[in-house]
This record gives structure tokens, sequence and C-alpha cells, in this order.
């Protein structure tokens, strides 16, 4: 319903495609969101590259409607690429935000 943060808070639009992923390697939990972000722009090229500088606490809500978290020890990276596009295909950024970490999601 609501999220209170004391620093401010970036929200990433999305597409239908975006996909969560966690594998359990023993005691480690590998955790994964993938999403891709539509147009090549400077203003969205700026701001990926100070977002992949920091680290992140990621909330995200699935297609049925339930909310999850992750990152909560020490924050999630985030990195991306930038595609062109082919012929019949987007231009755009492809997103990854990543954990290795000793929680599973929340």
């Amino acid at each position: 319903d609501e999220i209170r943060a004391v620093a401010k808070y970036v929200e990433l639009s999305s597409i239908a495609e975006t996909n969560f992923t966690e594998n359990n390697d023993g005691s480690i939990y590998k955790q994964e969101l993938t999403t891709f972000i539509r147009t090549l722009e400077a203003e969205k090229l700026s701001s990926l590259l100070v977002a992949s500088a920091n680290k992140y606490l990621v909330s995200y809500i699935t297609n049925q409607g339930r909310a999850f978290t992750f990152g909560s020890d020490g924050g999630a990276s985030l990195s991306f690429t930038q595609q062109t596009g082919q012929l019949g295909e987007s231009s755009g950024y492809q997103i990854t935000i990543s954990k290795q970490s000793i929680y599973p999601q929340f």
C-alpha cells in the first residue's frame, strides 16, 4: 500500500516481461530482477550511470499483486546494457538488479 522512506527512492517503469529469479546455492540466495526500459535517451543514460554506482533495497509487485523485497543486507546492485534494436525490436536499456544474499526475498 505504501512505502515510507527517509532517503529518496527511485521508481522504474517496466515491461510485461520483467522477471525475478532466486536460486539457493547452499547458504547464499542469488537474486536477480531484470526489466527493459524503452527508448535510448541522454537523460535516462545519465540516471542509469548514477544509479549503477549505488546499492538498493528493491521492492516490486508481481502481476498477481503480491509485493516482495530483496537487498536488505547491504543493498542490490544495478547494471545495464544499451540495445539499439534490430529490425522489429525496441531500442532501450536492459536493466539487471542483482544481489547475493544470506536472506531469501521477503
